[in-house]
């Protein structure tokens, strides 16, 4: 993803989320009650970047370009790391660092778990264990801030 394609992604969600431009009303029609406040949660599923299966060198300019997106329009947002894939032989150190810079930017990190294993396909018992596995990293970066 090009900085100009994650620049365009976040200005398409805060131009969603601010309604601007609706609704539109005709010439002499009233105007329309304020609309109700809203809040949008911004998450970005999957770091880093599971499901593409990218390498090291792809995955940094990409994350990169998404933090620097967000923070430069300081859009909070929690991304959501599946650490079962920070575990790349020669990488880890890497992998882990990028999700500092999440945290340097002011973002929030979640679990979402060891495995990306699915809900309603995963026993309880096997469904805790991902939970529980996929929280080690993510819980002593946080815990270090």
């Amino acid at each position: 993803m090009s900085r100009t394609l994650a620049s365009a992604l976040v200005a398409l969600v805060l131009l969603a989320a601010s309604g601007a431009g609706w609704p539109l009303r005709a010439a002499g029609m009233p105007p329309a009650p304020a609309p109700p406040r809203r809040t949008v949660a911004v998450t970005v599923d999957d770091l880093p970047f599971v499901g593409h299966g990218l390498p090291l060198e792809a995955i940094r300019p990409l994350s990169r370009a998404l933090v620097a997106s967000l923070a430069e329009r300081r859009v909070p947002a929690v991304a959501f790391v599946n650490e079962d894939r920070l575990f790349v032989p020669g990488e880890v150190d890497s992998r882990i660092a990028l999700l500092t810079e999440w945290l340097d930017a002011g973002m929030e990190l979640g679990n979402h778990t060891w495995g990306h294993v699915g809900l309603t396909r995963t026993p309880l018992a096997a469904m805790e264990d991902a939970v529980v596995r996929g929280e080690t990293v993510t819980r002593w970066l946080l815990e270090r801030r």
